[in-house]
């Protein structure tokens, strides 16, 4: 497609009707932009040319300069006097206010006046990129020996203020269930009720009326019915933070072409040379705007933020200082404050992960408080726009605000919760607690033997009532892996067949590799081995060998890296030289085997089927087995990922000699 093509694509005027009906009808859908959503990728297709993936840059490793906050300018400020005083009242308290009112950097810092020496105040955040940039923008402001922040296989000590990630707390309630170091915790954003930030609630809450000398401060940018429900009777203050005015923009009529709108949108902003936000609803669209807005050569720097770029990357998107466009995903709904945005587009849609048998990935509409949200981008230094690409009728149809627990992927804080011994009441849990006994890693006690589902209806009850669990030593170990439970047990398998640094390379690599990047073919230049041409997860430890030797990939593998050497020192793992060898394929296969038993398929003419459930996907084109896979061979895998059709993600043959393993 040349540029008179894209153009024509770009100009061309199309009749648009308003959808007045949906048929679908779950807990995402019933507005008006359900059809948009279903559509997506008929208006991507027209751009699949530009779907290439972006080549990053190798952003410099010097210290980042982030924009000083003046305490005077936050509207939390005047408000300073009233939190005080509602803490000498209560040891509880909520506040409430939208974004960019400063609660995440000024809320902790009133909490000093009040805080003893030697004690810590902490502070949660849903994500790893607000925690580490709201650290290093206060340790500008106060400084770097004054604050901390500790997200997933990345930490740096602070005396006084601690940001992290919900997940770490609650690691860190396991070691010590009394928080004694800490005299303050704050829930931030609260309202966005991940599986995390409720488990928490609950826990503190209870320990904060246990712990009178403890302050709980509940931050959120709505008060609902439910959070007043879970926290009982306490002060709330509520705070306002108009700061500019904000105009917004809606369609005079829906577009079939979203791409479309929202290029023809950023070129014509791009003129007034003032800093620019788009909201996308994932990678493809990222890539597709990306580079169709440089064929058309427009003059503003094009940035790319979400959530698999490498955190450097990320604080130089948000601190680069000369006007910029932002290609963003909803990571920047809430938490990231980039400073000096005029204007703000939203394209109305974004993308939600949830797990059946399968992961989805499906796009959806974004609530009314998620499009609040986007709008309380702009506005915070001068008066600001928000174009939204839908229009005020479709606005008036979205829902208010959608519970994550009706979707939340719990895998990983499963574990967690059964050693908090914390009830929720949530089918996902109880058929969590189900993989788990599986496992064996939780013990059960005065349960008689019986069916599988009946013991689990059974369990359920129990753990509710006088009878309790705890977990064997198996389930210890688990448990203090910051990973699934799938991918700790393999790695503890690993170990124990006595090639665990090569499991660690292959989950640290997942964490942060998209197999969709991998050249296969250059991958496996100069290995003819069966064993290596049979295996993603082999793949994963030629990839790390590669990277370790690529100078131009300093960020990435320093990433990678310290996720690899984080896991080594918590499973007491040596590291050693990469040499791949029939035995390590053989560990791999083993390990591979018990760790994800519910993860083995069979290859049927085109697709594979999953042999526990029945479902049926293809095996990605990057995968060594599109290329190398034969009739009726069994495969274990990693995930099967569903964003158009279901992909089999990650997958190793099974050799001949161990199917009875799998089969019996």
């Amino acid at each position: 497609m040349d540029i008179t093509q894209l153009e024509s694509i770009l100009n061309k005027e199309k009749d648009k009707e308003l959808i007045t009906q949906c048929p679908v009808n779950n807990v995402f859908y019933g507005t008006l932009l359900d059809q948009s959503c279903i559509n997506i990728e008929q208006v991507q297709n027209k751009y699949k040319q530009y779907l290439k993936p972006i080549v990053q840059e190798v952003m410099h490793t010097n210290p980042i300069k982030i924009q000083p906050i003046h305490p005077e300018q936050t509207p939390i400020n005047k408000y300073k006097q009233q939190i005080l005083q509602a803490l000498k009242e209560s040891n509880i308290i909520i506040i409430t206010g939208g974004t960019g009112s400063g609660k995440s950097t000024q809320v902790p810092k009133i909490l000093q006046e009040i805080t003893q020496n030697g004690k810590l105040i902490g502070c949660t955040q849903p994500r790893r990129t607000p925690a580490v940039t709201i650290a290093e923008r206060m340790q500008q402001e106060l400084s770097k020996q004054e604050i901390g922040y500790a997200i997933r296989f990345n930490t740096q000590c602070g005396k006084s203020i601690k940001y992290m990630t919900e997940g770490i707390l609650l690691r860190e309630i396991l070691n010590n269930p009394r928080l004694i170091r800490y005299s303050s915790i704050i829930l931030d954003e609260i309202h966005e009720r991940t599986l995390e930030s409720i488990l928490l609630l609950k826990y503190l809450l209870t320990l904060a009326r246990d712990r009178i000398d403890l302050k709980l401060i509940i931050m959120t940018a709505t008060l609902d019915k439910s959070l007043i429900q879970d926290v009982g009777i306490c002060p709330i203050i509520n705070t306002h933070c108009v700061k500019y005015p904000v105009k917004i923009h809606f369609l005079k009529k829906p577009t079939d072409d979203y791409i479309r709108t929202i290029v023809l949108k950023v070129m014509h902003l791009s003129k007034k040379q003032k800093n620019i936000l788009v909201f996308l609803t994932g990678k493809n669209d990222l890539n597709i705007v990306h580079n169709v807005l440089k064929v058309m050569n427009i003059k503003l720097k094009i940035f790319l933020l979400h959530a698999k770029i490498p955190l450097l990357n990320q604080l130089c998107v948000i601190n680069y200082s000369n006007p910029k466009c932002i290609l963003t995903t909803n990571i920047s709904d809430t938490s990231i404050t980039i400073p000096d945005i005029k204007y703000v587009i939203d394209c109305g849609m974004y993308k939600v992960k949830y797990t059946t048998d399968i992961n989805m990935i499906k796009i959806v509409p974004i609530q009314k408080l998620q499009a609040i949200q986007r709008m309380g981008r702009t506005g915070r230094t001068c008066p600001g726009h928000i174009y939204r690409i839908y229009t005020r009728t479709v606005y008036n149809t979205l829902h208010n605000s959608i519970n994550r627990l009706d979707y939340e992927d719990v895998q990983y804080i499963s574990m967690i919760s059964i050693r908090l011994n914390i009830p929720i009441v949530h089918e996902r849990v109880r058929r969590m607690m189900g993989v788990l006994e599986d496992y064996k890693v939780v013990e059960k006690y005065n349960i008689k033997n019986g069916e599988y589902g009946l013991l689990q209806e059974c369990k359920i009850k129990k753990y509710y009532g006088s009878i309790g669990y705890k977990l064997t030593e198996l389930g210890i170990r688990v448990s203090e892996l910051p990973l699934s439970v799938r991918h700790s047990i393999f790695i503890i398998e690993c170990i124990r067949n006595n090639y665990g640094y090569y499991g660690i390379i292959i989950v640290g690599m997942m964490e942060l590799i998209n197999t969709q990047c991998v050249r296969i073919n250059e991958l496996l230049t100069g290995y003819n081995d069966d064993y290596v041409r049979s295996s993603d997860h082999i793949l994963l430890i030629l990839m790390y060998d590669k990277l370790i030797r690529d100078s131009t990939q300093y960020v990435l593998i320093n990433d990678i890296g310290r996720i690899i050497n984080q896991l080594c020192v918590i499973s007491n793992v040596s590291v050693c030289d990469i040499r791949l060898s029939m035995s390590v394929y053989e560990c791999i296969i083993k390990s591979l085997i018990y760790s994800h038993k519910y993860n083995i398929c069979i290859r049927m003419k085109d697709k594979y089927r999953d042999i526990r459930n029945g479902v049926e996907g293809y095996g990605s084109y990057y995968s060594v087995s599109h290329k190398y896979s034969k009739l009726y061979e069994y495969y274990v895998y990693d995930s099967i990922i569903s964003i158009k059709q279901p992909i089999i993600n990650i997958m190793t043959r099974i050799p001949e000699n161990m199917y009875n393993e799998i089969i019996n």
